[in-house]
């Protein structure tokens, strides 16, 4: 997928994705630590869409926390998608967002429901 779409982290915790190996599929890694906050606030959504000169509505988040990746994006004027490898219920008042539970089938979701 990082052939073909640019690709970011936008992470709560610490995680280092150079120390872990996984650098070479991201063109950037955004911490709490980055923006001084944490998800949902939309400033790592916002640092994301200035990273790679965007609006924030072409920006397509990925995440497993309903709250703090789906509405996060969302109410900052991304897109989401729900990753829900668990299979949990959708508990949330906002509509239920486009769902994966596997990158691979996630990848063609993507490809079906967004322009890149």
């Amino acid at each position: 997928m990082s052939a073909e779409i640019d690709l970011g982290v936008l992470t709560n915790g610490n995680a280092d994705i150079k120390l872990i190996g996984i650098d070479k599929f991201f063109k950037c890694s955004i911490s709490s630590k980055d923006v001084c906050s944490n998800k949902p606030d939309p400033k790592h959504f916002e640092e994301a869409a200035r990273f790679f000169n965007v609006n924030i509505n072409q920006i397509l988040h990925i995440g497993d926390d309903p709250i703090n990746d789906v509405r996060g994006a969302i109410d900052a004027g991304a897109h989401a998608i729900w990753f829900n490898k668990k299979g949990l219920a959708w508990s949330e008042k906002m509509s239920k967002p486009v769902v994966i539970d596997d990158w691979k089938k996630g990848y063609v979701q993507i490809k079906e429901n967004y322009e890149f």
